[in-house]
């Protein structure tokens, strides 16, 4: 469930992924949340 409500967050708003990409500087192929999620896999 979780999984498609940010997919859908993220069609949603596409310019804002741009502009954080611009912002940046550097091509993010992933929000930050699969960061978040990462590190949550690693310590647990």
């Amino acid at each position: 469930m979780r999984r498609r409500q940010l997919r859908a967050k993220v069609r949603r708003n596409p310019r804002q992924r741009a502009l954080r990409q611009r912002q940046n500087g550097q091509r993010i192929l992933h929000p930050p949340w699969r960061l978040r999620m990462r590190a949550r896999r690693k310590r647990g």
